[in-house]
């Protein structure tokens, strides 16, 4: 008996422990800290441009704003931050283009396959402080679509009135590091740790055919083609309405894949997905850019997944600059 009550009482001690360092339960949502943080909107007033990319590292790899401006006159700006997605770039938008004094006239929306309808990526774990970097503390319709929606009713009760809930990733990745280093690193020096950490990550071990989360999940919507059950439930509609109401132009670039230049089966349902995302944006009057198989790229202009080659982003940025139409 007394096992059992053990059992009970000390996960729970340890879960109060737990509230009174990061902090205890509060009725508003999720916890984003805010206010957004400047920087993307101070760039944008001072460098002032006709259009601004709002992507993740693919855009980063794939688009140079300099070479663009130079091969068209247009004066272009990167924001981009790893694993951004269209959470990230839909507060960009709102926190950070709207409220800069320059307006661009263009925002471009860089994405992969089924990006658009899938809400939730990089909004949690190690991503969640890149999303908190450019939110309000409080972003109701953020936490309904990248959070609440597709939790069970627990989760979406804890989500809403616990912090360390909702830091559960941010918690579980930091106590998984500190074993580690303590169970197999702990008599090394530092420098060695730091040269193990070095060769074990090395570019050169990086296996660039390696399915991620995202590309499993983006797998799935490919052979569903699951764009009209989806979009609703997506921040795509809300990115359009802010422009449209700022007066902004949205154009939207759907980046090739490394998958896209290898043997393999058909994809007929993204190929659905893809029309019917073709046709939504068209009734809206909304340019979609695919580069896939129209831009002069192959394998050997990839680098680490689908990261382009200093090659590869000079490639597809003057193919997009010229026949692929982004500076129209």
């Amino acid at each position: 008996m007394a096992n059992r009550v053990y059992a009970i009482v000390i996960p729970v001690l340890v879960l109060l422990a737990a509230h009174l360092v990061l902090g205890m339960p509060r009725p508003a949502g999720i916890d984003h800290g805010g206010p957004p943080n400047p920087d993307l909107r101070e760039r944008i007033d001072a460098e002032r441009p006709d259009l601004v990319m709002l992507g993740s590292s693919h855009l980063n790899c794939g688009f140079d704003p300099g070479r663009f401006t130079d091969a068209t006159g247009v004066p272009t700006l990167n924001l981009a931050t790893p694993g951004a997605n269209t959470a990230w770039q839909y507060l960009v938008l709102k926190n950070c283009v709207l409220a800069a004094e320059h307006r661009p006239r263009r925002v471009g929306i860089w994405f992969i396959d089924t990006d658009l309808t899938q809400p939730g990526l990089g909004t949690r774990g190690w991503f969640k402080q890149f999303i908190d970097r450019y939110a309000n503390p409080v972003e109701p319709l953020l936490d309904r679509i990248a959070y609440y929606q597709e939790a069970n009713p627990l989760s979406r009760f804890l989500l809403r009135f616990s912090s360390l809930y909702q830091r559960r990733e941010e918690v579980r990745d930091k106590v998984e590091a500190e074993v580690k280093r303590a169970a197999f690193l702990g008599r090394m020096p530092q420098a060695s740790v730091d040269e193990v950490i070095r060769r074990t990550f090395a570019d050169d071990r990086l296996a660039d055919d390696l399915a991620t989360v995202r590309q499993l999940i983006a797998e799935r919507e490919r052979a569903s083609g699951a764009f009209a059950g989806r979009v609703d439930r997506s921040f795509l509609p809300h990115l359009v309405e802010l422009a449209r109401e700022a007066g902004i132009e949205l154009v939207f670039v759907r980046l090739q894949v490394r998958r896209d230049l290898e043997p393999g089966p058909a994809s007929p349902g993204l190929d659905r997905y893809l029309a019917e995302l073709r046709a939504w944006l068209e009734a809206r009057d909304i340019e979609l850019i695919d580069t896939t198989g129209r831009a002069p790229l192959g394998v050997e202009h990839y680098g680490q997944g689908n990261h382009l080659t200093p090659e590869g982003m000079a490639r597809l940025t003057d193919w997009l600059a010229g026949e692929g139409g982004l500076a129209d």
